[in-house]
């Protein structure tokens, strides 16, 4: 199997990105999702980063972080989405994980909507804040704790 990368979202590879969306959540969830890759490469004071996952030339996955709306050292994690083909051999970890290494050295939550809670809990330590809806409000503080091997993302009590 080939491995993959991590790489910034280019803005030729929006078109890419929106038909792995579109084939996970189908196609008014792409055209939400294209307002936000768009916001990435606009004027805005605050531009939301994109990471995709690649594999050779292919685009396997993507997720995207920026500023909450709630404060200044919150972010939202948003729009993880791999290709089905992909699913469960670790793309979605390293995606949602190059999300926290940054948010660690800017802010100090993370926070995501998800309908998959237990996926969170088990790899990075989200916490459940509420339900709403089928989805679940998570949040992650970010606390540096040296061990040796530099610092790493851990959840607070």
């Amino acid at each position: 199997m080939t491995p993959f990368t991590i790489d910034r979202l280019k803005i030729e590879d929006i078109p890419e990105c929106l038909h792995i969306i579109r084939d996970n959540w189908g196609i008014k969830t792409a055209q939400s999702c294209h307002v936000e890759f768009g916001q990435a490469f606009g004027s805005a004071v605050w531009k939301p980063i994109f990471y995709v996952a690649r594999r050779g030339d292919q685009i396997t996955g993507t997720v995207g972080y920026a500023v909450s709306w709630m404060n200044y050292g919150i972010y939202d994690i948003t729009w993880l989405n791999v290709l089905p083909l992909y699913q469960r051999q670790g793309i979605g970890q390293a995606l949602v994980s190059q999300c926290l290494k940054d948010i660690k050295a800017i802010g100090l939550l993370a926070m995501l909507c998800t309908d998959i809670p237990e996926y969170y809990e088990r790899h990075w330590g989200f916490v459940s804040c509420f339900n709403y809806g089928t989805d679940t409000i998570m949040r992650l503080e970010l606390a540096e704790v040296e061990d040796g091997s530099g610092p790493i993302i851990r959840p607070s009590l």
